[in-house]
């Protein structure tokens, strides 16, 4: 099949990209600079946030492998024509420095290179990142993928088509998104970035926060806000779309070499974004009939164990809580050292008022698993701050201090909490009493290098001006 055969198809993929655009074949261009008609395959014009773009697509390396040579000349060509993207395709394949100067060029020019079989990879609304009953159809940047893979604090990440999330994180150069359910005290835009500028400033006292001018839309309020960080290894822009009832956001990191170019990616996005509410139940119920494929496929006991507790995860979500404790329980059976079943099975407890003497034998082994382990205090923490039992937490711990009398180090850990969640609720003399306890506890228990001194230290210093570092 030769290029003229792939024509109408590029036409209909961009076509549902760009759906009010102008796109025309076979088309000549004026150069500003060479001064003669260029030709090309495919132009694509529209307006976007109110600014016309202008998207070349060539062929004619199309039957060849395309390499750095070929790049530059259609780089030069972009430049001739004004255009602000260009989309190479071939039916063969291009080398790694080709695809490296495509996504790397110093100016303004956005450019990709790609086989045709990954055009559809490379052009669609790639994703539909959810949180609880809320989720938005978002549109991948130019040369750009989404990766609706889940992680801790982000709902999807945004990087370089070619590249790993961890390659872009190390190139300093991707992005994620979220969705905050709004609240009673959290009910628009403003109270968001409000709460949001006050953690910040609470870790990072230093930090510079401004805001930005940003595309506007006629059904949803954007904003564009930039926060400067010296511990930070680039800048971080936030674009934001308040929706009737959540508040979707995308930050970006980006080298200050390419912030004009990743701006222009960010604010597509929040130009773009269209919300959808999400029918809950129905997706828990299709992951929990995956779980159970996956269950009966297996016959490792800690994937069992593991999916056990996912599924009492969810069918606590689904308010099923008999249902939710059995698959902890069974959890448990198959691997009694199981964190997260535990873990899961205190969450199901606080969530149904269930206190007393099973809520503390379960803190009890959480503890038993792990006594040296800061996240087994930052874990309670959570778990009934959730629930604000934050008193509960002051009892808990105290108690374990008392358990563990012969254990320095957990010792240690647990009046660093301690401290810390004084300092949270701005009892500075008791943290500071809970900070210098948990300094003489790590004396006798580990290296005079290890990292807690130097946070025990910033913690104590921080009780005299109101912040406290985690």
């Amino acid at each position: 099949m030769n290029w003229r055969d792939y024509e109408k198809e590029i036409h209909k993929q961009f076509q549902e990209m760009y759906p009010d655009a102008e796109i025309t074949h076979n088309t000549k261009l004026s150069g500003r600079y060479s001064k003669i008609d260029r030709q090309i395959d495919v132009l694509i014009e529209d307006y976007v946030a109110g600014d016309r773009i202008r998207i070349m697509v060539d062929g004619k390396y199309f039957s060849e492998n395309i390499d750095v040579k070929e790049v530059e000349s259609f780089i030069g060509m972009m430049q001739d024509v004004a255009a602000d993207k260009g989309l190479l395709i071939t039916q063969k394949g291009y080398s790694s420095a080709a695809i490296k100067r495509a996504h790397n060029d110093p100016n303004r020019i956005e450019l990709d290179v790609l086989n045709f079989e990954e055009l559809k990879q490379f052009q669609g609304f790639g994703a539909l990142p959810y949180s609880g009953k809320h989720g938005v159809v978002m549109p991948s940047p130019f040369g750009w993928i989404i990766d609706a893979t889940r992680r801790d604090g982000l709902l999807a990440a945004i990087y370089q088509r070619g590249l790993t999330l961890e390659e872009a994180m190390k190139a300093k150069e991707w992005m994620y998104v979220n969705i905050f359910s709004k609240t009673e005290n959290i009910n628009n835009l403003d109270s968001f970035c409000k709460m949001q500028e006050s953690d910040t400033l609470h870790n990072f006292p230093d930090a510079k926060i401004t805001y930005q001018k940003t595309i506007k839309r006629k059904d949803a309020k954007t904003l564009l806000r930039l926060i400067e960080i010296d511990s930070y290894p680039t800048p971080e822009y936030s674009g934001f779309v308040e929706f009737e009832d959540f508040i979707f956001f995308c930050v970006l990191f980006t080298p200050v070499e390419l912030k004009e170019k990743n701006i222009k990616k960010l604010e597509h996005i929040i130009s773009k974004v269209l919300p959808f509410n999400v029918n809950i139940e129905s997706v828990l119920n299709s992951k929990l009939r995956l779980l159970e494929s996956r269950m009966k496929q297996s016959d490792d006991l800690i994937i069992k164990a593991e999916i056990l507790i996912n599924q009492g995860d969810i069918l606590k979500k689904l308010e099923k809580f008999e249902d939710a404790e059995k698959k902890y329980d069974d959890s448990l059976k198959l691997l009694n050292t199981s964190y997260g079943a535990i873990k899961g099975k205190i969450d199901l407890f606080l969530k149904t008022n269930r206190s007393g003497v099973d809520l503390n034998a379960l803190v009890d082994s959480l503890f038993q698993l792990g006594p040296t382990n800061p996240t087994v205090c930052q874990d309670i923490l959570d778990l009934f701050a959730d629930y604000d039992r934050i008193d509960d937490v002051f009892v808990i711990l105290e108690r374990k201090i008392n358990d563990f009398s012969d254990n320095k180090e957990a010792q240690g850990n647990i009046n660093y909490y301690l401290g810390l969640l004084s300092s949270e609720i701005g009892k500075n003399k008791e943290a500071k009493k809970y900070f210098s306890e948990a300094k003489d506890c790590f004396k006798s228990s580990v290296s005079p290098e290890h990292e807690v001194f130097n946070l025990i230290e910033k913690n104590l210093k921080r009780t005299k001006t109101g912040h406290n570092t985690q």
